[in-house]
């Protein structure tokens, strides 16, 4: 079998020969560009340090420069120096470092239960003051003013219907007052004081008499009343029992003249009569 290729594709991925996957600074990728750069490649280049940490040269550099002294690796703190060398063959820029420590960079990696804090990558702080905060911080100073502005309202109108409401019930008052004291008499009676005991003795057999024969209007309404509720349920009773009688005694007359004219049907047939109709004879 001959098998004929007509076209070949070739498809290729470059990647920088590093240990790692991510800047230590950025937390980008090494194949992509670093935050100052557009477009990865040559022209973002990666630097590696004898202490086997990399970053992106303008990371590196940026955070070099932010130091005072001598500078130290953003990962384990360690002193060194870049050397700013370079050789370019073809389309490949090589970088050189130059650890300057007299020992190994593993003495100048503290333990993490020394110094945890030096351990964390580099990262450039941000403003505590942005545009998203700023935006956060209009909207929940107006959204206050309203809330404040919403109770003050609530608050005012029930005082003052409040105020109103005690108000009305002063001027109740005072026009019930005024009102009294243009019509006394009208309101308070004249009360004329007894001037012996015989005259005080007599009003008090007055006033006991005309208690007496108010209790006696009292009993004898209430007897009537009484009374008449009594003969009214007695009424209602007899009829009742009337009308029970009246239609028992109806129910009796039926029942017999229905067992009467069934003895009459019953005769008829074993005499050999044949029935032609049946009724009923009025007294």
């Amino acid at each position: 079998m001959d098998v004929k290729i007509k076209s070949v594709h070739l498809v290729a991925k470059w990647m920088w020969d590093c240990k790692g996957e991510t800047c230590g600074i950025c937390r980008q990728e090494y194949e992509a560009a670093c935050p100052t750069c557009r477009v990865p490649g040559d022209d973002c280049p990666i630097l590696t340090s004898p202490c086997h940490h990399t970053f992106h040269l303008h990371c590196i550099t940026r955070a070099l420069e932010k130091e005072e002294g001598q500078p130290e690796c953003p990962t384990c703190r360690a002193p060194w120096q870049i050397v700013a060398k370079s050789s370019v063959t073809g389309t490949t820029t090589e970088y050189k470092h130059v650890h300057t420590a007299t020992r190994s960079p593993s003495d100048f990696i503290p333990p993490a239960t020394e110094a945890p804090e030096r351990l964390q990558s580099y990262v450039e702080p941000k403003p505590f003051i942005s545009l998203r905060r700023m935006q956060v911080f209009t909207v929940s100073l107006g959204v206050g003013a309203a809330s404040v502005a919403l109770v003050y309202f609530f608050l005012s109108t029930s005082i003052r219907n409040r105020v109103e409401e005690e108000q009305f019930q002063v001027d109740r008052i005072v026009e019930r007052n005024r009102m009294a004291m243009q019509d006394r008499i009208s309101i308070v009676p004249i009360f004329v004081a007894p001037s012996t005991y015989d005259e005080l003795y007599a009003k008090m057999v007055k006033k006991d008499k005309e208690v007496e024969t108010q209790l006696t209007q009292a009993k004898s309404t209430l007897h009537t009343e009484t009374m008449f509720h009594v003969k009214m349920w007695w009424n209602r009773c007899l009829h009742n029992i009337q009308s029970a009688t009246d239609a028992f005694a109806a129910a009796q007359l039926r029942h017999k003249e229905a067992q009467a004219e069934a003895n009459i049907k019953a005769t008829l047939q074993y005499s050999g009569y044949e029935l032609v109709g049946l009724s009923k004879v009025g007294a």
